[in-house]
């Protein structure tokens, strides 16, 4: 019965482990998209990252291009990384099968043992994952992880801003100041 038990749980835990696509496109040619939270007013202003340079993190917004500083920014959440919920739905089966499993053990010793398992595991793999959340201040290695999910990770010569600028029929770049207005 224990081989029996062993085996069905590894079949199982093998299968959760594999998927047959990806969760998560990452070969989109855009920047992913964000929410930004601005320590002022507490405004919301949710678009394309860009880039995250030293000073500024640029934001195609609502069909323009914003400039906000860096320390103007309270959080940022990247949007499309946060799969708790789809980590919670693979768990359960592998939770119920592990009570079920543990009950039918015999000694009581192993039992309590492979049931403290399977919480360990499962709180593990549901809370890994990307860091898809940033909180203010913004350091060099947010800035870098930003960077990530940005459009230009590599960020954009002179000439390409003005490029990018001339795309969006723009001068110069939007600030907060100009969107609240």
């Amino acid at each position: 019965m224990i081989k029996k038990a062993l085996i069905l749980i590894l079949s199982i835990s093998l299968f959760a482990s594999c998927t047959y696509r990806s969760l998560v496109n990452v070969q989109k040619p855009q920047g992913e998209s964000v929410s930004i939270t601005i320590s002022d007013n507490n405004a919301k202003y949710d678009g394309e990252l860009l880039t995250v340079a030293d000073s500024a993190l640029f934001l195609a917004y609502d069909a323009k291009l914003l400039k906000i500083s860096l320390s103007k920014i309270k959080s940022v959440f990247v949007h499309g990384f946060d799969l708790t919920s789809q980590k919670i739905a693979v768990m359960i089966p592998l939770v119920l099968v592990d009570a079920l499993m543990a009950s039918e053990l015999e000694n009581s010793a192993w039992a309590v043992s492979f049931g403290a398992l399977m919480p360990i595991t499962v709180y593990t793999f549901i809370t890994s994952g990307p860091k898809v959340s940033f909180s203010s201040p913004l350091d060099n290695g947010h800035i870098k992880k930003l960077n990530l999910y940005s459009r230009y990770p590599q960020g954009l010569s002179a000439e390409q801003w003005k490029k990018l600028l001339q795309f969006y029929a723009q001068e110069d770049f939007l600030t907060l100041s100009s969107v609240l207005k």
